[in-house]
């Protein structure tokens, strides 16, 4: 595996001109930060010749400032990619792989957009047996259920969940229904899975071969 982990997206011109970012910024960030200390001299300048404090001039450099700290903090952290990055890509290979739960959640969203998630995770390439697909639906969609039962005769790893909202209960939302998902694979066989994925109903899986190589 390549140990750069953006290998397979940046390559070509696109790696090269993003070599030259961090240096880009420090030209940016000395630039500014040059002007700013110009300007202060500036106002010091006009002060002694005048005998006079700009009070006004003052508080403008202040709120200009405090406006580039966010801009600077983030031209800092851009910068620190010059150094080279040491952690390796990792890929799990074989079968000998943790058990997965991968939540799609959804709450009223057209069936089509969310089945084309459903049927994305379920291609995902690794063991049927150590990964359920598990579609959280909040709207209680009976054309939805219908749809995902249809597709779980060719997927066994797929299922529906619906949880009951009672009129004046507190549902909390999203965070409900995914702490709905949590407790009920608490009662499937085998248990919870190692690891949880969450997948809103239109965040459909670009890479096929995410799971296994």
């Amino acid at each position: 595996m390549h140990k750069r982990d953006d290998a397979d997206t940046w390559k070509g011109w696109k790696r090269h001109l993003f070599v030259l970012a961090p240096y880009l910024m420090m030209f940016n960030t000395l630039l500014y930060l040059g002007y700013v200390s110009l300007r202060m001299l500036c106002i010091y300048w006009a002060q002694t010749a005048t005998r006079k404090v700009y009070t006004a001039a003052w508080i403008f450099v202040g709120i200009e400032v405090a406006i580039a700290i966010p801009p600077l903090m983030h031209n800092v952290w851009t910068m620190m990619s010059i150094k080279t990055r040491h952690r390796p890509k990792l890929r799990l290979r074989g079968y000998d792989v943790p058990t997965v739960d991968v939540f799609v959640t959804c709450c009223g969203e057209e069936d089509d957009l969310v089945m084309d998630t459903v049927r994305a995770a379920c291609d995902i390439d690794y063991p049927y047996d150590k990964c359920r697909i598990i579609v959280l639906d909040d709207g209680g969609s009976e054309t939805l259920e219908a749809a995902v039962t249809r597709l779980g005769m060719s997927y066994p790893n797929l299922m529906y969940m619906s949880r009951e909202k009672i009129p004046g209960k507190p549902h909390h939302f999203k965070a409900g229904n995914l702490n709905y998902g949590l407790d009920q694979v608490h009662l499937l066989p085998g248990g919870a899975g190692q690891f949880m994925a969450a997948l809103d109903a239109d965040m459909v899986c670009p890479i096929p071969n995410a799971g296994l190589a």
